[in-house]
C-alpha cells in the first residue's frame, strides 16, 4: 500500500469538471472521484486548497480520507472549514494534491447566526418605576444584521 502520493494523476477533475465543496463557511463539503491505475492501493488522508478567501494564510488543509486500490476508481468526500465570517458567494480556488493540482469552487451559503444574552430576560417592576437592563446581540454569522434602535418598552 503506497501511503506516499504516486507521480501520475489520481483525481479525475478538469476545468470542464471542477470539485465543488458547498455550505456553510465553516462546513464546506464535496465529492471527489478518483481513478488509481497503478498496481499498489493508495491512502490519501487530506489536501490543500490554494487561494482561499478569508483566510489567515493562502492555502489550508481539507480532509480527504480515502484508500484507491490498484486499478480501481472511487469517490470520497472532501471536508473544507474556512472562516465563519467568509461571506457568501462562488470562490475559484485549486485543490493539491502531491504534485498536482485540480480546479475547485467554493459554494459559500448565507449563514444567519445571532446570540442574544440573556437569551430570556424576566422583568419584575412596579407600575410608575423604571428599571435599565443590558441586552447583547452578537453576530456570528457571515452577514450583516441590523437591530432596529431599542426603545422604551412600557409595561401595564
Amino acid at each position: 500500500m503506497l501511503r506516499i502520493l504516486p507521480d501520475f494523476e489520481l483525481l479525475q477533475h478538469s476545468a470542464e469538471k471542477p470539485i465543488v465543496l458547498a455550505g456553510r463557511p465553516d462546513a464546506l463539503t464535496g465529492d471527489v472521484y478518483m481513478a488509481n491505475p497503478g498496481d499498489e492501493h493508495i491512502v490519501v488522508k487530506s489536501a490543500r486548497l490554494r487561494g482561499v478567501p478569508n483566510a489567515d494564510s493562502d492555502e489550508i488543509d481539507v480532509v480527504m480520507p480515502a484508500i484507491v486500490r490498484a486499478g480501481q476508481q472511487s469517490r470520497t468526500k472532501v471536508i473544507a472549514r474556512l472562516s465563519p465570517t467568509t461571506p457568501p458567494g462562488i470562490y475559484q480556488t485549486t485543490l493539491a494534491l502531491g504534485d498536482f493540482t485540480y480546479p475547485a469552487e467554493l459554494h459559500v451559503i448565507e449563514d444567519i447566526d445571532l446570540d442574544i444574552v440573556p437569551a430570556q430576560l424576566i422583568l419584575e417592576v412596579q407600575p410608575g418605576t423604571r428599571m435599565q437592563k443590558q441586552v447583547v446581540f452578537r453576530n456570528g454569522g457571515n452577514v450583516d444584521l441590523t437591530i432596529g434602535s431599542p426603545e422604551a418598552l412600557v409595561i401595564d
